[in-house]
C-alpha cells in the first residue's frame, strides 16, 4: 500500500466518522426538542388550562353564556349545589386574556338573574399566552389557546360540553 492509497483511505473513513457524528449529534438535538415539547413548560402550562376550562365547561349551564365580540372573554354560569340546581345558576366563571396571561374569575351571581355580585376569586392559570380566542355552538364550548415562550409556540384547541 502507498503513502497516497492510505491517505486516501483514511480521508475516507474520516468523512465517514464525521458523517456518523453529525447525525447522532443532530439525534440528540432532535430528541431534546421532542422531549421539550412534550415535558417541557409549555405543555405543562397547557395540561393546566385544560383541565380548568373543562371542569368549568362541564359543570356549566347549558343555557346561558356570555361571548364577547372579540371572542377573547368567555364566561359560563354554574350551580354552586350542583345535587339541587335552582332555575337559574348562582355562580360564574369567567375566562380572559390580559396581559400575556389566561385569567379565570369566579363569583356569584344576582338571585334570579346572570348580573355579577360579588367577585370570590381570581387566578392567572398560565402566563406566555399569545393568543386566545373562544367559541360556542350549541351546548359545546371551545377555547383555542397559542403559548409562545423562548421562539416556540404552540397551539391547541380544546373543547367542553356544558352539562347542566
Amino acid at each position: 500500500m502507498t503513502l497516497i492509497e492510505l491517505g486516501m483511505s483514511m480521508m475516507i473513513m474520516l468523512i465517514a466518522v464525521l458523517a456518523v457524528g453529525n447525525v447522532m449529534s443532530r439525534s440528540a438535538h432532535d430528541w431534546k426538542d421532542i422531549y421539550d415539547r412534550v415535558f417541557g413548560p409549555i405543555p405543562q402550562d397547557l395540561y393546566a388550562a385544560r383541565e380548568t376550562f373543562e371542569t368549568a365547561c362541564r359543570k356549566a349551564f347549558g343555557r346561558r353564556l356570555y361571548l364577547n365580540s372579540d371572542l377573547d372573554h368567555i364566561e359560563v354560569y354554574h350551580f354552586s349545589d350542583p345535587e339541587n340546581p335552582g332555575v337559574f345558576p348562582d355562580r360564574y366563571q369567567s375566562f380572559y386574556l390580559s396581559d400575556g396571561e389566561l385569567i379565570t374569575e369566579t363569583g356569584t351571581l344576582t338571585s334570579g338573574t346572570f348580573s355579577h355580585d360579588q367577585m370570590l376569586d381570581e387566578k392567572t392559570i398560565v402566563s406566555n399566552v399569545k393568543s386566545v380566542q373562544f367559541g360556542c355552538r350549541g351546548l359545546a364550548v371551545q377555547m383555542h389557546l397559542t403559548l409562545a415562550l423562548d421562539g416556540r409556540e404552540m397551539s391547541v384547541v380544546w373543547a367542553g360540553i356544558r352539562h347542566n
